[in-house]
């Protein structure tokens, strides 16, 4: 049984398919891939989780990941994290190498929580507010409180002590 090895685009046949706008994050065709593409057009589709994909020899590659490579000629180490949580935004300076972990911490609140902000829920047989903070893959209670913006708070505070420029409170 033969493994089929995926070999990783290197930024100069890149550079020759495709132009890339740091400032807007567009990439656009430079040499027409296919038939269906035309030089000029934008590149790329959005899937089904919002981030925009480029299909290069037959691999689909994340376009963000594409601009990490084009800008700083190397692949992202880890993840490439949008700062601004926005999946489509893929404008560099919007753009960082991240681990898993870090990209985690960098997620918008799940909103089908009982609360308007991440990492607080109401409890039910108290009546009050918990906060709570993912370290390590295990979650820590921070604590109830009376005011659900004071739980929110406590956690804000542990957010950025633990999570530094991944943090997010929102």
């Amino acid at each position: 049984m033969s493994v089929r090895r995926r070999i990783e685009l290197s930024r100069s046949e890149l550079m020759e398919f495709l132009s890339y706008s740091p400032e807007t994050g567009e990439f656009r065709w430079r040499k027409r891939p296919s038939s269906r593409a035309k030089i000029g057009d934008v590149a790329g589709h959005v899937n089904g989780q919002g981030y925009r994909e480029i299909e290069l020899r037959g691999i689909t590659y994340q376009c963000k990941r594409l601009a990490w490579l084009f800008v700083t000629g190397a692949w992202p180490s880890g993840e490439i994290d949008h700062v601004n949580t926005i999946e489509g935004d893929d404008r560099f300076e919007n753009l960082r190498d991240a681990t898993k972990a870090q990209n985690q911490h960098n997620r918008r609140r799940n909103w089908k929580g009982s609360s308007q902000y991440k990492g607080v829920h109401f409890h039910k047989l108290t009546g009050k507010w918990g906060a709570s903070i993912q370290v390590n893959g295990k979650r820590r209670h921070l604590g109830l409180f009376d005011l659900e913006e004071d739980a929110a708070q406590v956690r804000t505070l542990e957010s950025i002590e633990l999570h530094g420029a991944f943090a997010r409170s929102g």
